[in-house]
């Protein structure tokens, strides 16, 4: 069945969202936004009608207008990127500027991963997940030393022109910045943030009331204290330049 909109399900604050919102925004795509709340008990990903949508309960969901339904947010950056307009993908004739978008965007879940583990602060009683933590904000500041590598060589994180992979990635890295990361070691890395963070496409996609830096709790701070030395203590940026 034909529909007026695509429509998108999504978590507001949520990286996967944010990913597919900065993508529909950019596009200038006509679709509805249905939010649906995790801190609700149960929550709205977890109950009927949307688990009859996506019966992993995960967002982002899109349903395009002819009924097509797309889960998981890289998946669906792809799609949009080949069915509708303003190609962010270089042509496939250019075989190693293809490869390094691919690469990029698939990269992006390293970070994403190395993350998580760092919001294991939000239930650490006891210290029960210290080591865990620790390791965490280690593995994203070393994950961190490979972008800033790529954020030096171009404006942009695959190369002069914006590409998809900016959409895979810059969340990841906006959502670490109001965590608050500290980008002191990364000058490059936070010109291309600015840089991203001035697109409307990207403030639209912003959570209601985040500012450009840190804000709420400061997870990083708080993971740097579980650690004993810091982290440019162990790591040299220079290794990688």
């Amino acid at each position: 069945m034909m529909l007026q909109k695509s429509k998108l399900y999504y978590v507001n604050g949520s990286i996967p969202s944010m990913r597919v919102l900065c993508i529909l925004n950019e596009k200038n795509i006509d679709y509805d936004k249905i939010r649906l709340k995790v801190m609700s008990d149960p929550k709205e990903t977890r109950i009927e009608p949307f688990i009859s949508i996506n019966p992993k309960g995960k967002t982002p969901t899109l349903i395009d207008i002819d009924g097509t339904k797309v889960i998981e947010s890289l998946a669906i950056l792809q799609y949009i990127d080949t069915y509708y307009n303003c190609k962010l993908m270089p042509s496939a004739n250019d075989k190693q500027s293809y490869k390094k978008v691919f690469e990029r965007i698939n990269e992006s879940e390293s970070l994403l991963v190395a993350y998580e583990s760092v919001e294991l602060i939000y239930k650490n009683e006891n210290g029960k997940y210290d080591e865990l933590i620790k390791s965490a904000y280690e593995d994203v500041y070393k994950e961190l030393l490979f972008w800033e590598k790529y954020a030096s060589e171009n404006k942009y994180i695959a190369g002069p022109l914006m590409t998809l992979a900016d959409f895979a990635f810059y969340p990841v890295l906006a959502y670490m910045i109001h965590r608050g990361v500290d980008l002191t070691n990364y000058p490059n890395l936070l010109k291309y943030y600015e840089t991203m963070y001035e697109r409307p496409a990207c403030q639209n996609a912003h959570p209601f009331g985040w500012n450009k830096t840190q804000g709420g709790m400061n997870l990083f701070k708080i993971a740097e204290k579980l650690n004993f030395h810091k982290f440019n203590q162990i790591f040299n940026i220079n290794k990688l330049l």
